[in-house]
């Protein structure tokens, strides 16, 4: 017998045949831990008595701890060291929960697992996961019926995610061999630190389709917001990705609220900030700016860019060719959509897709005409209000079919500022 995935007919003969013995002998091994030294590598754990930091040596790294901070027990010499890892983690990161997920009432504490619960899940995860090794398969998707969580686990690079059932979003992917792909993204959970996740599951049915993956993953990597990978092609034909959460909503999404134009405005400068920092420290092209991909908080005032599967990277220099056109069409920049065979990325480009991002958040792209040809929208559009008409030379500037007139990210930067001196303080509009 041997799976990647476990499901509950599968499971039932295995474990009570084969896990609840040596999962007996398991919780013995780790009850004789909490009680001497183990005998691994030696590290120095600090301990906490009576507000003084003293030097514990040993690392109880098969019960659990690893660096953590120490709580010794008042007159107990040596200390008994039980900690579950979680228990050293912030609070903050396990407090929020996101926006994204609609039932909240289900989740104590802004934790799909209990803080109490995590030892003894992560035992259990780990004992089955090191039987099902033994069986020449090496497991990762641990299902609701098994966890005893009511949610499935995956485990990636040590660590346990908590998959949250809801999907965001879900899409089949064409390809030439007329097999279609599956994408599904979820949120999910690290149960140990609370913090939360995005997880994309890849059903591929394409070969072609994996060097996709594998390039994402790498532009991921570079832009600072990949977590972790677990490749279960060879079992369920499976490849998981993890990357960072982004609190908040999208554009999109947050047009539909009442915002005001001091907030959008403050808004703007924070997304101007986020593409510098893609530019100059990622060297990477976006290659997809639109509403729909950049993700506004706006409690914490961050900005995040993402979706970056069309991205490119400059890799030290100022653009980037492509044989393929990237993007959305009505974010394109007109030299783009003049070319064939070969399309030039770069700043300017970049700054034209942006252009129509802020000309569609601000409510002016219907005053655009005379800057990147949209006539038809000059047929009943509303009155141009005072405020909107700050940011529209900019916006306009920004289209200009001529790539020289464009200005540059750090020239929207100082513009955006100049017309909200007071703003850059204030961190939260939110009540």
């Amino acid at each position: 017998m041997s799976f990647n995935r476990f499901d509950e007919n599968n499971f039932n003969q295995f474990f009570f045949f084969h896990s609840f013995p040596a999962f007996e002998r398991s919780k013995k091994r780790r009850e004789k831990l909490t009680s001497r030294k183990s005998k691994s590598k030696q590290k120095l754990v600090y301990a906490t008595k009576k507000n003084k930091k003293i030097k514990v040596k040993g690392e109880f790294s098969q019960a659990g701890l690893h660096g953590q901070t120490v709580v010794e027990k008042p007159d107990t010499i040596p200390p008994v060291i039980t900690l579950d890892t979680s228990s050293a983690t912030s609070s903050d990161a396990s407090a929020h929960i996101p926006e994204l997920i609609r039932d909240k009432t289900a989740i104590v504490d802004g934790r799909l697992v209990p803080l109490a619960r995590v030892s003894e899940v992560t035992a259990m995860i780990d004992l089955v996961g090191e039987l099902n090794r033994q069986m020449g398969t090496a497991l990762s998707y641990f299902v609701s019926s098994l966890t005893g969580t009511g949610y499935d686990i995956l485990t990636a690079d040590g660590k346990y995610y908590a998959v949250f059932p809801q999907v965001i979003y879900a899409k089949s992917i064409e390809s030439s061999s007329q097999e279609k792909s599956y994408l599904h993204i979820k949120l999910v959970q690290d149960i140990q630190s609370g913090e939360w996740h995005i997880l994309k599951s890849y059903q591929v049915n394409d070969g072609s389709l994996i060097d996709n993956i594998r390039s994402e993953i790498n532009l991921l990597i570079q832009a600072g917001q990949f977590v972790s990978s677990v490749d279960s092609l060879a079992y369920n034909q499976t490849l998981y990705v993890i990357k960072h959460y982004a609190p908040g909503y999208d554009l999109t999404r947050l047009l539909r609220e009442e915002i005001s134009f001091e907030e959008k405005l403050f808004a703007s400068i924070k997304m101007t900030e986020a593409m510098l920092r893609l530019h100059h420290h990622c060297q990477l092209l976006h290659c997809d700016i639109k509403l729909d991909n950049v993700v506004y908080d706006r409690k914490s005032g961050i900005a995040t860019l993402i979706d970056f599967d069309v991205s490119l990277s400059m890799e030290g220099s100022a653009m980037a060719v492509s044989d393929k056109l990237r993007g959305t069409f009505g974010y394109l920049a007109p030299e783009l959509l003049r070319s064939e065979n070969k399309y030039v990325f770069n700043e300017k480009t970049e700054v034209y897709a942006f252009g129509m991002t802020l000309a569609k958040w601000f409510g002016v792209e219907a005053f655009l005409s005379s800057a990147s040809g949209l006539s038809e929208q000059t047929l009943f559009r509303p009155e141009l209000s005072s405020q909107q008409s700050l940011v529209l030379p900019l916006i306009k500037a920004m289209v200009s079919d001529d790539p020289d007139e464009r200005p540059t990210f750090e020239g929207v930067l100082r513009q955006l500022q100049a017309l909200a001196p007071a703003l850059e303080p204030r961190k939260s509009f939110m009540n």
